[in-house]
């Protein structure tokens, strides 16, 4: 990397880290003012405990073919230290609060995005796990569309939502 950045001496990175929506993650690196590395995290939803993870790496040097295997071992790398990490984290899911946890200045980050999490649940955008989970055996669920807001003849019903039914029981009264 440091002949690619034809630099001779360290210097500072400049990067950035954020999100758009709830499973679409973004991270820029900049070592020098022309070299670029662009990564997004791509997150779906397989079941309530497990994710397909697809990053789209990018980068604007190093860019022949047989450089590709470096990024990728990188890559690699950084996910399985991730992954060490993250395995041995208790609680599995995130609490519904962070009253229980001890955050850091480096952690506000984390704590914009789980504040994101509670405003998108308030508006009803979280499936209510439970009620599925309860009710699966029995029911077909579909992933509600705009269109439900105009019509209610459907034959299979929209998933359960947490955050749904506060707005529709107030909407209702």
């Amino acid at each position: 990397m440091r002949e690619a950045s034809k630099r001779e001496v360290n210097a500072v990175i400049e990067g950035g880290t954020g999100h758009h929506g709830v499973s679409t993650l973004w991270t820029h690196i900049h070592p020098t003012k022309e070299v670029f590395i662009h990564q997004y995290l791509f997150e779906t939803p397989i079941d309530e405990n497990h994710t397909k993870v697809v990053l789209l790496n990018m980068r604007n040097f190093l860019t022949d073919r047989e450089d590709d295997a470096r990024f990728i071992e990188r890559n690699r790398v950084v996910a399985e230290q991730d992954r060490d990490v993250l395995e041995a984290v208790r609680p599995v899911v995130t609490p519904p609060t962070n009253t229980h946890e001890v955050f850091v200045i480096h952690d506000a980050a984390i704590a914009r995005y789980r504040d994101k999490l509670r405003e998108w649940q308030s508006r009803g955008w979280r499936i209510d796990v439970g009620t599925v989970n309860r009710t699966k055996d029995k029911t077909a669920y579909a992933i509600p569309c705009p269109e439900r807001r105009f019509s209610k003849n459907w034959a299979i019903d929209a998933i359960p939502l947490i955050g749904a039914r506060e707005r529709h029981k107030s909407a209702a009264e």
